[in-house]
């Protein structure tokens, strides 16, 4: 019993814990004070320490302050724009309107909003809104926006420079949400099972973090002059993202890995991913309940595990992204009901090109830089040409196969974790 208590992971219990105690309050609040007291004792006997017990109660018990919002239409809140395509919206909230008061409310939405406005609605603005909601999905009725920005104002300049410098919308949808995210056509990403590298996440925060190292490698400069660039560039992407919860998640735990290598301390990525977690949900409880919350952090530790394997660099690259795509596989399935079992084979060949659309997108938006706009246009056609002519040698699982599609997942993760584990042989030897 010893080794398997000093075999279990502290910031990983606390995150299941928080994930349990969460779920268990969207059904009833009530029972959520009798399980974080149950929740105590089971901690008590399997981690066979009292102290360590006391600290995950106390870490979890802000989580009983926490009480969602009604089912009841029409919404009424306030928040700000993080992003917007046509008359789409992604939208952060900060207050709801509920039972004749405002109170704290911090959820991310997707809002349509079609009507006449007379002050126009960008990124950075804050808004009024009232509408009907379903599934995180509101269509306003009615939105108002304030004259006030933010920081997040920036991404209206570098989203105009990249329009301004592509040839067609097609194209400047794509090398725009290649780093900013809120992809209009994600239906046909999806299809061909590759929408997790044109939706704005992890991967895209290890491609940018590896073109930076790279750069760097030949810059001979002072290394914790190299971490500081590194890190405030990542904080600074995390803004064009509109600060969306995976790219956040991303580049906090790389920030935390850079500094803690640097310093010669030991990393641990399960510990620090699982930490990071428990602080989003702490922040925002209904990250648990967004598909995109769980992707993220679903790819996110097979990424990490992938990454502290002693492989060659090159093959390494190359796995990244596949090792992404098994960890949001079970997900998809759930919330998507179907995936592309050759999205596993399409993501290595694909992340070559997508590296290139980022860097062009880069130039194009800070420095209008019209080559490589044109350029990378053209790389967008030749690739969705591609992704065109490859559907027709592709096939997808759909929900009605439900049972054969987990065991698909679960045949591939552990076909991949043999792989990983013989490259890991090989290498060393």
């Amino acid at each position: 019993m010893y080794e398997f208590r000093e075999k279990i992971n502290f910031s990983l219990t606390v995150l299941l814990n928080s994930l349990i105690l969460i779920g268990i309050i969207f059904i009833n609040i009530n029972a959520a004070f009798i399980t974080a007291v149950f929740m105590f004792f089971i901690n008590s006997y399997i981690l066979g320490s009292f102290k360590k017990s006391f600290i995950i109660f106390i870490m979890i018990i802000p989580f009983l302050f926490f009480r969602p919002a009604n089912e009841e239409n029409p919404k009424i809140m306030t928040g700000f724009i993080l992003d917007g395509n046509y008359n789409y919206y992604k939208f952060f909230s900060e207050e709801i309107y509920e039972n004749g008061r405002w109170r704290s409310h911090r959820n991310y939405y997707s809002i349509f909003y079609g009507r006449y406005s007379t002050e126009k609605i960008l990124s950075g603005s804050r808004v009024y809104i009232k509408g009907y909601e379903e599934n995180n999905f509101i269509i306003c009725d009615y939105a108002a926006p304030a004259y006030d920005k933010n920081i997040l104002s920036l991404k209206n300049y570098v989203s105009d420079n990249i329009k301004k410098n592509t040839q067609d919308s097609i194209s400047y949808d794509v090398i725009k949400s290649s780093v900013m995210g809120n992809l209009s056509n994600k239906d046909f990403f999806r299809d061909a099972g590759v929408l997790h590298l044109f939706a704005v996440s992890g991967i895209h925060v290890y491609i940018i973090f590896s073109i930076l190292t790279y750069i760097f490698y030949f810059i001979k400069i002072p290394f914790y002059f190299k971490n500081i660039f590194k890190t405030v560039f990542l904080l600074f992407y995390t803004v064009l993202t509109g600060f969306s919860p995976s790219s956040v998640r991303a580049v906090i735990i790389i920030v935390i890995m850079i500094w803690l290598k640097s310093s010669g301390n030991s990393v641990n990525p399960v510990s620090i991913c699982s930490l990071t977690a428990y602080l989003n949900i702490l922040l925002i409880p209904y990250s648990v309940k967004n598909p995109g919350f769980l992707m993220s952090y679903g790819a996110a530790f097979m990424i990490y595990y992938t990454s502290e394997k002693n492989i060659k660099p090159f093959i390494k690259n190359l796995l990244i992204p596949v090792s992404a795509f098994i960890g949001v596989l079970p997900f998809l399935i759930i919330f998507f009901g179907e995936f592309n079992i050759f999205g596993i084979v399409l993501t290595p060949v694909l992340t070559p090109v997508i590296t290139f659309i980022i860097i062009a997108a880069f130039l194009t938006g800070f420095f209008s830089f019209k080559p490589a706009g044109i350029i990378s246009g053209f790389a967008v056609h030749g690739m969705l040409y591609f992704l065109e002519k490859a559907e027709n040698f592709t096939f997808s699982f759909s929900i009605s196969s439900k049972i054969p599609a987990f065991t698909v997942s679960v045949i591939l993760f552990i076909l991949y974790i043999h792989i990983i584990n013989k490259l890991t042989f090989s290498y060393k030897s």
